[in-house]
């Protein structure tokens, strides 16, 4: 199974931090994960998911990371910054947890701050956003079909990323990212103008009303892993109208 990212955007209201780490513990009871974590500020200190939640104070943090001590999860927050919102990320190698995604989403939702989550393909996604044409070499990704450039100030060869379908680009309050399956509520409706109404006309897309003004959107049965041919296509359509106030 290929590695898969989550990110979810909260309003950067107040500390939901532990309430976050709650629904971990939650998630991890339930398919038998009892793994150590390790603080990366502190990385001879390794507890339960549940002891970290007890403990940390994040309020007054910019930044936050633990990870397993098999590294196969980590779990990053980030407070403020471009967005001014709490981002948390959650990046896993381990089949059972990204199978149950969803779930960890459901309850991650019910906090009243949630703005939007989006599940992706790592892989895919670094190859959709690295502007940097050597790091595409050295990494295995693909280097065919992309827009390069030279940056004379640099004198480095780079890659154009503007048309990419799969491209990410942070803003005050919402994150501008296509993916399937994607969470969206109505405070992101309001940051961005989504035309959801016409999003549920799109044949392709399934959007289901999950929570009290929250949507899931699916457009693809599986996390985007391609920028060619029916894949582009959707991601395309689905930038323009949910994202309408930056592609008028």
């Amino acid at each position: 199974m290929d590695n898969l990212t989550l990110i979810v955007l909260f309003e950067n209201k107040k500390d939901v931090g532990n309430d976050i780490l709650e629904c971990f513990v939650n998630l991890f009871n339930k398919i038998g994960i009892s793994e150590k974590f390790l603080d990366i500020s502190r990385p001879s200190s390794k507890k339960t998911i549940r002891e970290i939640a007890g403990e940390i104070k994040m309020k007054n943090k910019k930044s936050y990371q633990i990870e397993s001590v098999d590294k196969k999860i980590d779990i990053d927050f980030i407070y403020g910054g471009n967005l001014d919102c709490m981002l948390m990320g959650l990046g896993s190698k381990i089949e059972n947890v990204n199978n149950n995604l969803d779930g960890l989403i459901f309850n991650l939702m019910k906090i009243d701050t949630f703005l939007q989550a989006n599940i992706y393909n790592v892989q895919y996604s670094c190859a959709q956003n690295e502007i940097f044409y050597d790091n595409l070499e050295r990494y295995g990704l693909k280097t065919q079909n992309l827009k390069v450039y030279i940056d004379k100030d640099m004198n480095m060869k780079m890659v154009d990323i503007s048309k990419n379908p799969g491209r990410r680009a942070d803003h005050k309050g919402y994150i501008e990212l296509v993916t399937s399956p994607m969470y969206i509520g109505d405070k992101f409706i309001e940051y961005t103008g989504a035309d959801i109404d016409n999003v549920k006309q799109l044949e392709w897309a399934k959007v289901d009303v999950v929570h009290e003004g929250i949507y899931r959107i699916e457009s693809w049965p599986h996390p985007f892993d391609s920028d060619e041919g029916e894949q582009r296509m959707r991601q395309e359509t689905l930038r323009k109208l949910l994202f309408p106030k930056l592609y008028p």
